[in-house]
């Protein structure tokens, strides 16, 4: 990443944690308070079972981040399934993130413009900021430094 995108765009290494905003709110994966009324700012990701967290993602995070990798390249992503970002064997890893399957980040030749600039730009443009969004966690920024990044779903490119 590029410029200010880099330093605004790293994560926090965390797994996909968080909560949903507006209609996926609650501690339900399709919206619901699961039995009870939680508030949105109460919904944690994390806390979800396996089921609901598999059933959030497809209901909330793919009808979002499908369009939106395929309207950045239709060829690139005319198949966009959980394995686009969980790997080959998502069942297998158990659907963690971060994922060492994905390109590896190297900050510091991001920040010296290494790295496809249109890739940089949607990433931290549209994939962070909608994926914050979708888990109603904050956006991770130079200023704010526990929020969803680049880093919940990247692993970091080890120095030689």
């Amino acid at each position: 990443m590029s410029g200010s995108a880099v330093g605004s765009a790293e994560g926090s290494g965390s797994a996909m944690a968080g909560s949903a905003e507006g209609s996926a709110a609650g501690s339900g994966a399709d919206g619901s308070a699961a039995g009870s009324a939680v508030a949105a700012s109460d919904f944690d990701f994390d806390k979800l079972t396996h089921e609901d967290k598999v059933k959030f993602m497809k209901t909330k995070v793919m009808p979002a981040m499908k369009p939106a990798f395929q309207n950045f390249d239709a060829k690139e992503y005319a198949s966009f399934t959980c394995k686009t970002c969980h790997g080959k064997d998502p069942q297998k890893a158990k659907y963690e993130m971060p994922n060492p399957e994905l390109p590896q980040l190297d900050f510091e030749a991001l920040k010296a413009g290494k790295g496809d600039p249109k890739m940089v730009e949607f990433m931290s443009k549209t994939v962070k900021p909608e994926m914050a969004k979708l888990l109603n966690r904050p956006e991770m920024t130079e200023t704010v430094h526990d929020g969803f990044g680049c880093l919940d779903c990247h692993v970091m490119k080890k120095k030689k």
